[in-house]
Formats: structure tokens, sequence, C-alpha cells
């Protein structure tokens, strides 16, 4: 099993993928800024280095350092409303820091990398699902930037023969693995949560009109335990060197937000109030997408 070294591994996903790795025997090092991850969501035997991943010194040091063979790049933010708020923050830390991470890897001569992508690179979809094989057409920074990191490190395999695994998950939600405490509170889900514990007394639902079957957004939705096995499983079967791949990472099936506030009704047997509003610039009506690609190929399947 390679050293590796898991970008972003104080995050969300990030630090159930380590726990996993770890379990599976793998030599895991750590790098993240702390600014959206947390210290404690790793063991306290974990090598943490703490800082930016766009440091190319300090990069470069940890890859020598710990004799690192492979990177998993969880660092790149997803949200969209985040993106459109603030995109120079996320061609800065998603575009920008995934091009001084490569130059990093360069120098040190690591040329394996399995890199978090995101749905939203496919821009707007409408009636039916989208693979692989069709062209991306974000809509928004997220997807801007996912995309064009996405697109540098292509480059790398043809210039450097680098062996390049691109992952484009779906909405990832649901609780951490066992070994995780790491708990993402900007979701739909989390705020649903959040609305029947009482932390919140309603629900805003942006947008009641989008062409879709209730006029509410629909999105696709994957848990955290299944996303975080179809990384493990992407890292185990790394393409050749000079070879990329990309894999979705989805349930292949669409959810309203209507759907979702009606099943967290049924589970918890309370009512959600919500508040309708009007759609916010910038979002997309529909965005489902097909995983029969890694289901085929790695046998992955959900839980």
């Amino acid at each position: 099993m390679p050293n590796v070294l898991v970008i972003g591994g104080c995050g969300y996903i990030g630090s159930s993928l380590v726990w996993q790795l770890q379990r599976l025997g793998y030599d895991v090092s750590v790098l993240d800024v702390l600014l959206r991850g947390k210290k404690e969501a790793v063991s306290e035997n974990t090598p943490l280095y703490v800082g930016d991943y766009s440091c190319i010194h300090l990069l470069e040091s940890v890859l020598t350092e710990r004799s690192i063979e492979c990177v998993l790049h969880c660092g790149a933010w997803t949200d969209v409303r985040e993106s459109l708020a603030e995109p120079m923050m996320y061609f800065v830390n998603n575009l920008a820091g995934t091009m001084f991470l490569a130059q990093a890897m360069s120098r040190c001569r690591v040329k394996q990398i399995v890199y978090l992508s995101t749905a939203s690179v496919y821009g707007e979809v409408g009636y039916g699902l989208v693979d692989e094989s069709c062209v991306p057409n974000p809509v928004h920074p997220d997807g801007m930037t996912h995309l064009g990191a996405e697109q540098l490190l292509a480059s790398m395999v043809a210039a450097e023969r680098w062996s390049v695994v691109i992952l484009r998950l779906a909405n990832v939600v649901g609780l951490p693995s066992a070994g995780g405490t790491f708990f993402k509170k900007t979701t739909l889900f989390s705020t649903l949560a959040d609305v029947i514990a009482g932390g919140r007394e309603q629900l805003e639902i942006f947008g009641v009109d989008w062409p879709t079957f209730d006029g509410t957004a629909v999105r696709d939705y994957v848990q955290l335990g299944d996303a975080v096995r179809a990384i493990v499983m992407a890292l185990a079967k790394m393409p050749l060197m000079g070879e990329k791949t990309i894999y979705n990472i989805a349930s292949g099936r669409g959810d309203s937000v209507r759907d979702v506030v009606r099943c967290f009704e049924k589970v918890s047997g309370k009512k959600i109030p919500v508040v309708e509003l009007s759609a916010r610039p910038g979002e997309i009506a529909r965005s489902v997408i097909e995983p029969r690609k890694i289901q085929r190929e790695l046998g992955w399947e959900r839980r």
C-alpha cells in the first residue's frame, strides 16, 4: 500500500477517509489549514501538518519527509452559494491551490493523485442522467474552479505521465463513520436536522417555480460512508502511469427539496415549518448524475 497524504484530512469527507484508510493499513499523513476542518477529527497518532496546501515549501517538506507516493486531494471547497458570493476565494483555493500542489508534487516526483471534484462541473442537467462522457459546462465558480483543477491535473498526465483519478461527487450527506467526529453544517440535511432539534425555527426553500416535477430544486445525494468507500476503491485501483480516469460518485436518483422535507417529517414525526423564497441567482434547477461506470469497473454499490 502506498504512503498517502490527505489534503484537507480534518474536514467532513477527509476525516472519515483518513479513518477508513488507517483501518485498512495505509500509512496516512494529513495536511490541513484547519479553517474548515477540526484537529480533533483525526486521531492523535496521525501525522498532522497544519498549513495551506498552496504553500509549496511546506508541501515539499511533507512529501519528502513522509515519503509520500500518492496524494488524496480533499482540500478544494465545494459550496455553490459561497462560491457565488466569494468567487475570488474559490479561484484562489481551488484552482491556484491545486496548481501549487501540482508544482510541489512535480518537484518531489510524486505522480499519483486522487482529486475530489464535484458534479457541479456538469452544470445544469435537464432530464435524464449525465455520465463521465458528457462535456462539462459549469455555471458558477464552484464548478468552474473544480473543472480548472481537473484540466490542470489532466495536463500533468500528458506532460509527466502522472496517474490521475478524478472523482465527481454528488451532494455528500450523512453522519461520519465510526472513527469520525466532523459533521458538515451547511447541507439541506443538516439544516433540517437543526430545525427538528429546535436549533432553527424554520427551513427556507429558495425557489418553488423551478422547471422540475414539484417546482423545487432536484439534487443527487450520496451517503458519506458510500462516498468514502468509493474513494478508497479508486485509490486501490489507480490507473497506470500516464493515464487518467474519471468516476461519478452518486446515487443516480434525483430528490427535490420537498421530497427531502417529507422524508424528514416522516422519520421524525414532526411537521417542519417552511418559508418559500425566490430562487437565488446562479443556482440550477436539476443535477443528477450517472454512477454506472464506477459500479461496472470497480464494483462499487451504495449500501
